[in-house]
């Protein structure tokens, strides 16, 4: 539970501190309370190896109780404790199940990052992140993730199919687009000849771009 300390800005309390790894252990903390969701400069005291590693790391998680979490940069440590700067607050909100990546992009001077997720019913959920997070934790990200097999490429954005073919359906109009194992997609020859115009359009577009890059 959050206690107020002496002033009504430093607050302490006991939490969990959570490395890159995944390794947790608990430990007491002490934070200054700038506002509401704005918190300041910290100290963490317990296991010191634990604390180590999380300054070699050069940052952590921080879970204050149930209800709040920070990210926090490691500045410096000594035997048995390690003090940091809070780069992120975050309250404890119901679990948001995205499925999809709909966008994203550096934001105002290049310091944020904008991530907008969006799940299975088309809810979203826009989520900005310090840059400098982004940069500690995609290598961890990477590393922990396995690797795609080959022909399975894809991105946040869009996917590869690894066969493609056509075909027109018996029992109805429609021209018949089949990307691996997938359901056919069925357009009419209307918008097959049209489809077919911006494909070779944008191929022609693409080829041209490729060769003024070389």
């Amino acid at each position: 539970m959050l206690q107020n300390d002496a002033t009504p800005e430093a607050l302490t309390g006991t939490g969990v501190l959570i490395l890159r790894s995944g390794i947790k252990k608990s430990v007491t903390w002490e934070v200054s309370h700038l506002g509401e969701m704005v918190f300041g400069a910290g100290r963490v005291c317990g296991d010191h190896a634990h604390l180590e590693t999380a300054t070699q790391d050069r940052c952590a998680t921080l879970q204050l109780d149930n209800t709040m979490t920070l990210a926090i940069a490691i500045d410096r440590s000594g035997p048995g404790e390690a003090f940091f700067t809070t780069l992120l607050a975050s309250s404890v909100i119901s679990i948001f199940h995205a499925q999809t990546i709909c966008g994203s992009t550096p934001i105002l001077d290049g310091s944020k990052f904008s991530i907008k997720f969006s799940d299975q019913n088309t809810a979203s959920l826009l989520v900005i992140l310090p840059t400098l997070i982004m940069r500690d934790y995609l290598p961890i990200l990477e590393n922990s993730v396995c690797r795609p097999l080959p022909g399975s490429a894809k991105t946040g954005f869009f996917r590869v199919p690894k066969t493609w073919r056509t075909g027109i359906s018996n029992s109805y109009p429609f021209v018949l687009l089949l990307f691996d194992s997938d359901e056919p997609v069925a357009v009419s020859s209307q918008d097959a000849r049209e489809l077919a115009a911006e494909l070779i359009s944008w191929a022609e577009q693409i080829e041209n771009r490729s060769y003024r890059t070389q």
